[in-house]
Parts: structure tokens; sequence; C-alpha cells
């Protein structure tokens, strides 16, 4: 190790890390949006069926949900850099919607919302911690090498798959009314290993490479990274991988605080522009994508999981203790929610890291995954990484609200990233986008 691992505690940087009043005004302004969301989109009687989504206004927890709030943007007006980032990704899409919906979702149970705001106030105090990671020497790669790893690295993790696909691709994909039902009839759906393949790749590989690509000028690999990611779209018709392109190339100018605004201003923007589009077309289905789907889908599933797990921890059964303790149900979680909820044992139900924890070692397990995810975006900053990979962040960020904690890890490839980010994106911070 070049240098030793060494931790100290440092004060707070209280001057920067006063939260612009321009970054505070904006978070009140979508707080506000995602409520009036919820009120008059999402407990629409369609949803409210299909779904459970149902509203009930009480005083007592408007007034809990307002302080809550309060108390989180004070938190996140004490972070700086990428801390500030990440805790500010962390309030839009994991935060907001829980304490919207605990305001107005009838008997929806606090600690939800509690443990969002825990998560803030553990990353808060961890990321007061300096940490040196040291460098191994013996494996550093010189930074003109380093576009060719990944390229070597894509290569690798996409021959099994085009060897799998082909070039059997379906363009109905770009159609949002037919993704689902591509979907539900492919019949070129991944298995084994290369299941990890495909979701490495458009997830963390492919990124990582088009940043890098852009980064360095290499104008022929972004387009070759670009295509390849069309490519994986529209074999298995996951929304991610068209979408992760448009979060990439929108995230990858600025400083880490200067992206923050601007991840506050596209968020505002396209919920009030699907919102406009509904009004117009009088079709509701890109407004449900974007405030439905994105914001308050992954909330309800974890109020499932809270209510049907209450009293019935699974302790990692239907994982890796699979084969030391019973696991006491006839489908894995996903398929159970969905069959106890949405009626539909088809449904992919997966929840986040709060619900995860929850599910296998109740409030005790809440602590440790929230815990837990705080040390691995710790360590991302550690990382110092280049604010152009702000992007990929988003997208872990997302994946660990929507995917079970250990899932996201190997099978989503956070692990992956960590990885190929402490040799290839490390100390990138400050270079030129």
């Amino acid at each position: 190790m070049k240098d030793r691992f060494r931790i100290k505690f440092t004060k707070p940087d209280l001057k920067s890390g006063k939260g612009n009043l321009i970054d505070l005004l904006l978070l009140i302004v979508l707080f506000l949006i995602l409520e009036f969301e919820y009120y008059d989109f999402v407990n629409l009687p369609f949803f409210q069926e299909k779904m459970g989504f149902d509203f009930a206004f009480s005083f007592p927890k408007y007034f809990i949900g307002k302080f809550m709030l309060v108390f989180m943007l004070y938190i996140n007006s004490k972070m700086k850099e990428i801390s500030y980032f990440v805790n500010t990704a962390f309030l839009i899409f994991l935060t907001f919607p829980t304490v919207i919906m605990y305001q107005f979702m009838p008997d929806t149970t606090v600690i939800i919302s509690l443990s969002a705001i825990l998560f803030h106030v553990i990353y808060f105090t961890i990321s007061q911690f300096n940490i040196n990671l040291g460098e191994v020497k013996k494996l550093k790669i010189k930074n003109k090498q380093k576009l060719w790893v990944i390229i070597g690295v894509a290569g690798v993790a996409i021959f099994p798959l085009f060897l799998h696909f082909g070039f059997n691709l379906n363009f109905k994909a770009f159609n949002p009314y037919k993704i689902y039902e591509i979907r539900a009839l492919s019949v070129n759906h991944t298995h084994g290993i290369s299941n990890y393949f495909y979701s490495w790749l458009i997830k963390i590989i492919i990124p990582i490479g088009l940043i890098m690509s852009i980064k360095n000028r290499k104008w022929i690999w972004v387009f070759v990274f670009f295509l390849l990611q069309i490519y994986l779209f529209l074999t298995e018709a996951h929304k991610s991988a068209f979408i992760s392109l448009f979060v990439l190339l929108v995230m990858i100018i600025k400083t880490f605080r200067q992206q923050t605004r601007w991840m506050l201003i596209t968020v505002i923007f396209m919920v009030i522009v699907s919102r406009i589009v509904s009004i117009m077309t009088n079709d509701i289905m890109v407004e449900s994508i974007v405030a439905r789907r994105t914001f308050f889908l992954p909330a309800i599933i974890s109020i499932d999981y809270f209510d049907f797990f209450a009293h019935n921890h699974t302790y990692l059964s239907h994982s890796i203790f699979r084969h030391f303790i019973d696991y006491p149900f006839d489908l894995d979680p996903p398929h159970l929610i969905g069959r106890e909820y949405f009626f539909n044992p088809k449904a992919n139900a997966n929840s986040g890291f709060i619900s995860d924890g929850f599910m296998n070692f109740g409030y005790i397990g809440i602590f440790l995954y929230v815990t837990a995810m705080a040390l691995v975006f710790k360590t991302i900053e550690l990382l110092r990484i280049s604010p152009a990979c702000s992007g990929i962040i988003i997208i872990i960020i997302y994946t660990f609200i929507s995917s079970f904690f250990l899932t996201t890890l190997l099978s989503h490839g956070v692990i992956l990233f960590l990885i190929l980010a402490y040799f290839l994106l490390r100390n990138t911070n400050g270079e030129n986008a």
C-alpha cells in the first residue's frame, strides 16, 4: 500500500455544507409537486384497485410529515460535495415519497419514513470520517490504458449475450405500451451467468465505458457503447437500459454541487411535463411512469413488505442461508408480495434495502442495512470519482431503492462498480468533464 489505511474524524465543514437557497427552494418545490401528484393522480380509482393506493387526510400526520421534511432539509444543508449529491438523491427518490405516503396513505406505519431518515443521519455521521484507502501499486493502471481495460471488460461480458440473443431484436420495445408484453412473452430471457452479465453491462460496465469515452473524446467508442446499450434494451426491453442512457448524458457535466441542482431541475421538469402530456393527450401512461412508477410504487411495495413480514422474518432463508434455514413460503418474496397485494403471482414486486432489512431481521435489520448502505456510499465518496459519473451513482441509488440489498451488490453489479471505480475512476474528481 502506498499510504497506510488511516481514519480520522473531521468537523463538519459548515461553510461549504450550507445548502444553497436555490437548492433548498427546489427541494421544497419538488416535495410539494410530489404531494400534488399523489393527491391528484396516484390515488386514482384505477391505482387504488390494482395497487392498493389510497388517500385520507390527517392533520397530525401531515404536521409530523412537515416536521420530518424540515429535519431532512437541515441535515442535507450540512453536507458537502458528493455526499450532498448522494444525500439529495436519496431524499428525492426514497425519503420524499415515503414521507408523503405516510401523510396521506391510511394506516401507513411511520417506521418506514423514520428508517429513511435514519439513513440520512447515519450517512451524515459517517461522511465526517476522513479515510485514506491507500493504493495497490502493483495493480496500478496507466491513464492511457484505462479506456482499453473497460473496452475489454465490456467485450468479455457482451460476448455470451451476443451468442444468446444474436440479432433477434424487438423494436416494439420503444413503445411504452408494449414493454411489459415483450418482457412477458420473450423467449430470449437470460439465464445463469448471463443474468449477471446483462445487469452488469447495462448498469455498470457500459455506463463507465460511455463516460470514459466521452471524457477522453473517443467518439467512435462513445457510439459503440451507445449502440451496445440500445442493443441490450431491444433484446429484453428493460426500461433501465434505455432510461440510464438519458440519465448518464444529462448528468455528465459540472461539479457535484452543480449536478445536484441540475438533478432537481430535471426531475421537477419531467414531473411537470408528464402532467402536461396527460392533460393534453388524455393518456396517463407517461405520468404513470414518471410519477407513480418512479417515486411511489417502490414506497407502496415497502409498505406491503412491512405489513406482510411484521411477524414473519425470513433471516435470509430465501437467499444465502437457504441451505441452513427453511424458507416458510411457497414463493420467493417478490412473487409472494405480488400475489398477496397485487393479486398476481407473476408480478415481481421487488423492494429496497429498508424493507429488505425488515423482512429478514426486523428492526435490527433496518439498522444493519441502513448502516451498510451508508458505508457503501462512503466508500464511493472516498474514491473521489469525477462528477461526470454522477449518472452512474443515480442508477446505483435507484437500484438500491427498488431491489434487495445483497442482490444489488452482486447481481446488479455494485461490488463490480467499486472494483472498477478503484482502478479506473479513482481520484478523477477535479478533472475536466
